[in-house]
């Protein structure tokens, strides 16, 4: 593996703000970064344009890429001519669920229970066997309609005659889910592996919690078994940097593997804070075939993305609270995304019922 040492050029791949502060934090290192938005709004040149992307490799020691959207082939094109480490499997494995199912299987995981799906027939099998409510959704995460297709009723079975014969579907029952975690670490050049904090995710993906060590959100048994979860995963995958797991708790305390997400997306914003180190400093360390930093976490955080009509709202709470970090600043891809917000916390139920005051979330959780 070639050195990255400073003076020499990380190229990132990959859109806002984790792209950013991968960038800053190659530059406070003394490296010299070259981006590559995969933003369309900021960058005109296509994924898929062998002839830029081999200039953009070339360019580059050293190529990482951070988020979900990079398309396989455009990484793979990528390792042709750059310093590669992270490897393309974390990216071919989490862009099909069918993939990411498979791979739990190989290592003795309780996947989701989940049925493949290409005609009417198959979801009205998918009923007899797995049971309604349920959910369809593509297997390719690079479908145009991420919107999962719901199931109430045999009858709405009509609902996917539109689709049928145009892909392959996963049917998925609905579970009952009483945590939705994420589990993140980094694996270096050596193998060795670093757990970030659990973080629990809150109100569909705007709302991420930090947890501590010693929180009473799940049960000793179910915090083995994840930990056993990512050393088993960290192990397998041909990976250098930063991964993460999508995990369910059940209300038994069932614990379900549900899917991998690469280097730096985004729940790992909650882990801006609080700690002795960042996401973006190990993956930045890993892909620079350095030792890992110990993690150590100082306090728990919670993370909301704040909408333009919470704007008031927003303002008010910054007057209120002087230890709330707000960020105004655009960074996603989607215009109605005002910034967000990091909250220390030192007593969950206290800081929701903040939260709540501030009108900072769109209902009770």
């Amino acid at each position: 593996m070639k050195p990255l040492n400073p003076g020499m050029t990380l190229g990132i791949i990959g859109k806002g703000y984790q792209l950013q502060q991968l960038a800053d934090t190659a530059r406070r290192t003394e490296l010299k970064v070259l981006l590559y938005p995969t933003s369309t709004s900021e960058h005109p040149h296509s994924l898929t344009d062998a002839d830029f992307l081999h200039s953009f490799a070339e360019q580059s020691d050293v190529t990482t890429a951070i988020t979900e959207s990079v398309p396989l082939v455009s990484l793979e094109t990528i390792a042709t001519g750059s310093e590669f480490p992270q490897g393309t499997e974390l990216t071919e494995i989490s862009q099909d669920r069918a993939l990411e199912q498979a791979f739990f299987q190989s290592l003795n995981l309780n996947g989701v229970p989940f049925s493949t799906v290409i005609n009417t027939s198959d979801v009205e099998q998918g009923i007899d066997t797995l049971g309604l409510p349920a959910r369809i959704i593509p297997i390719s995460k690079r479908s145009a309609n991420q919107q999962p297709l719901d199931l109430k009723t045999k009858d709405d079975v009509a609902k996917f005659i539109s689709l049928a014969g145009r892909g392959s579907y996963l049917f998925v029952p609905d579970l009952p889910v009483k945590h939705h975690l994420v589990a993140s670490a980094t694996k270096s050049v050596q193998g060795k592996i670093e757990s970030f904090p659990l973080v629990q995710i809150n109100q569909q993906g705007r709302s991420f919690t930090s947890l501590t060590e010693d929180t009473k959100l799940i049960s000793p048994e179910v915090q083995t078994e994840i930990e056993k979860t990512m050393q088993k995963i960290g192990e397998a995958l041909h990976v250098v940097g930063n991964f993460a797991v999508s995990l369910l708790v059940t209300t038994t305390d069932i614990l379900y593997v549900q899917g991998l997400l690469p280097a730096l997306d985004l729940p790992v914003n909650v882990l801006q804070r609080g700690l002795n180190t960042t996401p973006a400093d190990q993956h930045l360390r890993a892909i620079r075939g350095l030792p890992l930093t110990p993690i150590h976490q100082f306090q728990s955080e919670r993370w909301l993305s704040l909408t333009k009509p919470q704007l008031e709202a927003a303002l008010e709470a910054q007057r209120q609270h002087p230890d709330w970090d707000f960020d105004f600043s655009y960074r996603d891809d989607h215009p109605e995304i005002l910034g967000d917000v990091w909250i220390p916390v030192d007593e969950p139920a206290l800081t929701n019922e903040r939260i709540q005051r501030a009108r900072l979330l769109p209902h009770e959780e």
